[in-house]
């Protein structure tokens, strides 16, 4: 990193854990994300203003623990960017890396919760729960259709043909996420030809339209103001959104009633449970009900907590 880089820190929440959250699902894989799980960094190559620049985030290797409750204990986030950074743009990629590993997330109730629930019981010791993100709703509702009825590796292959199409480039040649705008000025070709999105073509184009002209505000989704029925309604609205999606994309805003269930959920509940037939989406809400307005967190919790083991990387399907 050029000695001109602009380099600061962020105190992390009690019981913090850095690779968990990175880890917890698929997005660290998807551009413009690249992980590197030998140096214990990400990078993301974010649109601050007008700069697109390559961020650099590492936490020193404290195990994370709910009693380090002073800023003096806890660790600490390192954040560099790949050039000077204004006041104006130091504050915007604070608040980026801030929305990414929902530093914000309050947790502690869902640790209450399952402390004493044997299956989940190792979340909040380990510092499990936090989702990365992308840098804004919009990426993430896009990403969230580009895992709809299809394996990981196609979804990871549209995101890229997407983000090296329509992405701006920083000055070491990565590309940034593309705008709404980007994307709803191409024609719905471009999503099948260049992207091969598929049967998700015209959902994507009419998704980037309808936030690139205002008719459809998706970062207003973030922040708690409106109650989870409400965005799902509003979720549900997106084409190309069914339940599994639009619940995916609430859980990532912090609402977690709903469980996004698709067929890799059943079938790795069948596997971790050792059920003789494929379980029925009904079998998993009976089964997570108990956890009320955090039954989706508990769902996914469980049945990744073998991709949270301090020895091994997680097993993607």
């Amino acid at each position: 990193m050029a000695p001109s880089a602009t380099r600061f820190s962020l105190v992390t929440p009690p019981g913090f854990s850095f690779q968990r959250t990175v880890r917890s699902h698929g997005w660290y894989t998807l551009l413009p994300f690249r992980y590197d799980g030998d140096g214990g960094s990400l990078r993301y190559t974010a649109r601050l203003g007008s700069m697109v620049t390559t961020l650099e985030i590492a936490c020193q290797p404290t195990g994370p623990s709910r009693r380090q409750t002073s800023d003096a204990a806890r660790p600490r986030l390192t954040v560099r960017a790949g050039q000077p950074l204004r006041s104006e743009e130091r504050s915007e990629a604070r608040r980026l890396v801030r929305r990414m590993l929902s530093l914000d997330a309050e947790l502690e109730p869902f640790y209450d919760l399952t402390a004493r629930e044997p299956a989940l019981a190792w979340a909040g010791p380990a510092g499990a729960g936090r989702f990365l993100r992308g840098a804004c709703v919009f990426e993430d509702a896009v990403k969230l259709l580009c895992t709809t009825n299809c394996n990981w590796r196609l979804t990871r292959s549209m995101v890229e043909r997407l983000v090296t199409a329509l992405g701006e480039a920083a000055p070491d040649g990565r590309r940034a996420f593309p705008t709404a705008r980007a994307m709803a000025a191409q024609p719905e070709g471009f999503y099948r030809h260049t992207v091969k999105a598929g049967y998700r073509a015209p959902f994507l184009k009419e998704l980037a339209e309808r936030v690139a002209a205002g008719e459809l505000e998706l970062e207003a989704w973030e922040g708690g103001a409106t109650d989870s029925a409400a965005l799902k309604r509003q979720a549900l609205g997106v084409k190309g959104m069914g339940p599994y999606a639009a619940e995916g994309l609430l859980r990532l805003l912090g609402h977690y009633d709903g469980l996004a269930i698709d067929r890799w959920c059943l079938a790795k509940f069948q596997r971790l449970y050792g059920t003789k037939t494929l379980p029925t989406p009904a079998r998993l809400r009976r089964r997570y009900r108990q956890f009320g307005a955090w039954q989706g967190l508990a769902l996914w919790l469980d049945l990744t907590r073998d991709w949270h083991a301090e020895d091994q990387p997680p097993s993607w399907p």
